[in-house]
Order: C-alpha cells, then sequence, then structure tokens
C-alpha cells in the first residue's frame, strides 16, 4: 500500500506544480465491497473495505479519489475521476502476478494446465470492457467537462468466472478440470 501511497502523492503534487487545463484520475472498481451487487452505482465510498484481494490497491484509489477532490476544491482545477471496471485488450500484459482473470485464464488455458486453477468460487460475477470502449468513454468524458463526481465505467452485462472459463475452453476448443482457490 506504501507504493501505491508514494505514486498518488507523487501524482498529486506533480498536479500542483503543473496546473495541467484538465485532468483525468484513473480509480478503479477495486474501490468496492466484495458482497457488492453485479452492478454498481457510483457510490459513496467508505461503506465498507475494498475487494479483499486488492484491499491495499482499493484503499489507496479511495485515498487518490479523496485527494482529488480535495485539490480541484483548493484549486479549482477541473477533475474527473473514472472507475474503471475490468478492462481487457489484444495488448493486455499476460504475465505475472498482477496479470487480470481474463489474460492469466486464457494463458493458463493455452499453456495446457489441468486442472485449470480459477480464483474464488467461480459464482463471483465480473462486468467486463474493451479497453479501446473505456478510452473512448474516458476521452468523452473529459472532451464534455465532466466534473460532478466518480463515473463507473463498464457494462451492465456481468459474467461468471465459471462462465468466462467456459467461454475462454469453448473457444480454445478443450475441456480441462477446474479448480477454485476459495482464498482468493
Amino acid at each position: 500500500m506504501a507504493h501505491n501511497e508514494r505514486i498518488t502523492t507523487n501524482v498529486i503534487e506533480a498536479l500542483e506544480r503543473q496546473r495541467p487545463h484538465h485532468v483525468l484520475m484513473a480509480s478503479s472498481s477495486c474501490v468496492y465491497d466484495d458482497n457488492g451487487p453485479d452492478t454498481i452505482s457510483e457510490l459513496p465510498l467508505f461503506e465498507g473495505s475494498p475487494e479483499r484481494v486488492n484491499k491495499g490497491y482499493g484503499w489507496a484509489k479511495r485515498f487518490l479519489e479523496q485527494k482529488a477532490t480535495l485539490l480541484a476544491e483548493e484549486t479549482g482545477l477541473p477533475v474527473t475521476i473514472v472507475r474503471p471496471f475490468n478492462i481487457y485488450g489484444e495488448r493486455y500484459r499476460w504475465v505475472g502476478k498482477y496479470s487480470q482473470a481474463i489474460p492469466m485464464l486464457v494463458k493458463r488455458i493455452m499453456d495446457g494446465e489441468n486442472p485449470v486453477v480459477v480464483w474464488g468460487s467461480g459464482n463471483q460475477r465480473r462486468s467486463y470492457i474493451h479497453a479501446h470502449d473505456c478510452a473512448r468513454m474516458m476521452m468523452g468524458l473529459v472532451e464534455i467537462g465532466y466534473t460532478a463526481g466518480p463515473v463507473n465505467i463498464g457494462t451492465q452485462e456481468t459474467i461468471s468466472m465459471r462462465d468466462l472459463v467456459a467461454l475462454i475452453c469453448e473457444v480454445a476448443r478443450v475441456n480441462p478440470e477446474l479448480s477454485f482457490d476459495r482464498s482468493k
């Protein structure tokens, strides 16, 4: 968490010095609690803890939103805050401990892992948005000068992790066993 907090502080300090015309602040859907509904409205924060797996990151993003809001109030700097949900795209990083669900699962399945380890129960539902669509929405908000509070960027459509794995397996034409790691 200290690493994320340093990044937040450095960004806010740079904005105070440079004073750009408009700031797009990327927060995250990780600010929300694990036990929320499938689709989430822009709720006030600090109700419950951020999602368990990314708790430190989620708190850092909550602090970022608060600091950006204070910066806007104190300086008049227009700030647009967005909370993107699970972004995917063809240029996404496929490996490493910070890989997101879609690239991580595709890699595991294409590497022939059997069983394929899926984090959680498999029943948790997620909203996914393509990187191009997310970028278009972000640019649109900046272009219209939106500054009225955080905006969720995602879709109303959700998919369970179990169904996501089944879809990837269908496209890859494989049928591995699945193992669910409920500690994640």
